[in-house]
């Protein structure tokens, strides 16, 4: 019986120092629980966060550098001087040489070739051709005029200006302005050549301001500055030029009053819109400084003969495509100030919807026609044309992508701290929509306020974007162009 007991102990006795010996075993176990525990919640923290929070951060983040990223780093870059434009008409090259450009247009010649193509518009041209072959007459070698399938009798119109240099070149079928201009340039009998659009102003000095920066003969296109006017001021120009050709029988806009800037807008879309091309001009201002400017102003820029290539006739943006040709050829594309043109702006933001919404299909339409656009190896100014051209086309796409973020994290996001952002978020686009809707209420009744009209603008801007991107991809547009500007 001792014995039994006596084994019973020593069996009883065993268990109790493989327990005690086991008991680190026991808490390593507990450890590694808690801790997959923890970092599956954190994880799972981690992934909301991505989920949701890293979206909309990106988004915004993306927008913002479209907006101000990008314009600043430019800003930046074009600040430290390299290949920037000198006020007193000196230019630095990439080393810092000085290059002076006032005496030596002969290198380019004195005489430019003038090329409008035109539709439906020998009343406008005509007054424009009056003045400007009078103020930069001395600078104009020829003027060819294509008429698109015009039917306003506008050859025998521009056959009152009575001057020589004007020949116009009729296209019995309407193709578009593209395909007048592969067809004219080629005519041309002066390396450079001017591309003007019919409607636009041209202020005095403009074309010798283009000429003069071909002295650098590593500028293949010159840009002019588009200026917008408002219909007040319009209507004062044309009054003193009536009374300027009573007094000496022509349009000469040096002594007609003619204005270089407007005197304030006549609708909050137009003073919109006003300051949208402000802010876009002071882009390529910058963009010229560094490098190139991705496209030219249609109304009014320059280009050498010899780099003209032809492009596609269905193309919509020839003053993106032609330049870009130049830059792809190692030119660059620069911007001069004092190169101006006048036009109004839209009076009502149905009509910059119409204009707006062709030209972002127009930049779709160039990643299909030119794919050497988007390959960094083959665009030397790859950076600035994804930036300023390409990621715009994105804006309103992660502005929708951002809000349906913000929705669903305030619904299904557990973290208080990232569900108040998503919150805070929503309030402020909410506010966002107020503003733009007291924009669009000013708008139709004539009253002017810049924050609520800037507010309508953007959201306007960024609304055809959406569709002009649509457009693109599904290629609807129309190669032709349709006045979107009532009256004109």
């Amino acid at each position: 019986m001792k014995a039994y007991e006596h084994e019973k102990y020593e069996v009883d006795i065993l268990p109790w120092k493989s327990y005690f010996s086991m008991v680190p075993v026991f808490l390593s176990v507990i450890c590694a629980n808690l801790c997959n525990l923890w970092t599956t919640k954190f994880l799972d923290i981690i992934e909301g966060l991505i989920a949701m929070f890293g979206i909309l951060v990106i988004c915004l983040l993306l927008i913002g550098y479209v907006y101000a990223g990008y314009p600043l780093i430019m800003a930046l870059f074009a600040r430290k001087g390299r290949l920037s434009n000198d006020p007193q008409g000196m230019t630095n090259d990439q080393e810092g040489r000085r290059l002076d450009v006032g005496d030596r247009t002969s290198d380019v010649g004195c005489r430019v070739s003038v090329v409008i193509a035109v539709y439906n518009d020998a009343v406008w041209l005509r007054e424009k051709l009056r003045g400007m072959l009078v103020s930069e007459g001395a600078w104009i070698g020829e003027v060819l005029v294509g008429s698109d399938g015009s039917t306003d009798g506008i050859k025998e119109v521009l056959a009152e200006l009575g001057d020589e240099r004007v020949r116009v070149l009729e296209f019995p079928v309407r193709r578009g302005k593209t395909a007048v201009l592969n067809e004219v340039v080629p005519q041309c009998r002066h390396e450079i050549v001017v591309m003007m659009d019919a409607r636009q102003r041209v202020s005095p000095g403009s074309i010798e301001a283009l000429v003069r920066r071909f002295a650098d003969e590593r500028i293949g296109v010159v840009s002019g500055e588009l200026v917008f006017r408002s219909q007040e001021s319009e209507l004062r120009i044309q009054e003193a030029e009536r009374r300027n050709r009573q007094i000496s029988g022509h349009g000469d806009l040096q002594n007609s009053g003619f204005p270089f800037q407007g005197s304030g807008w006549s609708s909050s879309a137009a003073e919109g819109m006003g300051a949208y091309w402000r802010y876009e001009k002071w882009i390529r201002k910058n963009e010229a400084c560094v490098a190139s400017v991705p496209g030219a102003t249609g109304a009014c820029y320059a280009i050498r003969k010899s780099l003209f290539r032809p492009i596609p006739d269905a193309t919509i943006l020839d003053d993106v495509a032609v330049p870009m040709q130049a830059v792809l050829q190692g030119y660059r594309c620069v911007f001069e100030e004092k190169a101006v043109v006048f036009d109004r702006p839209s009076e009502h933001s149905r009509q910059e919807r119409v204009r707006k919404r062709r030209t972002l299909a127009g930049n779709v339409q160039l990643m299909r026609l030119f794919p050497a656009f988007v390959l960094p190896w083959r665009n030397p100014i790859w950076f600035q044309f994804v930036s300023h051209k390409m990621l715009r086309l994105a804006v309103p796409f992660l502005a929708i992508l951002s809000v349906i973020t913000a929705f669903l994290g305030v619904f299904l996001e557990k973290n208080a701290i990232f569900r108040a952002f998503f919150g805070f978020f929503l309030i402020f686009c909410a506010f966002f929509v107020l503003f733009c809707v007291f924009g669009s209420f000013f708008e139709k009744k004539g009253i002017k306020n810049r924050f609520f009209s800037l507010c309508w603008m953007f959201f306007v801007l960024n609304g055809v974007t959406f569709l002009g991107v649509l457009d693109g991809v599904r290629g609807r547009y129309r190669v032709v162009w349709d006045k979107a500007y009532g009256g004109e």
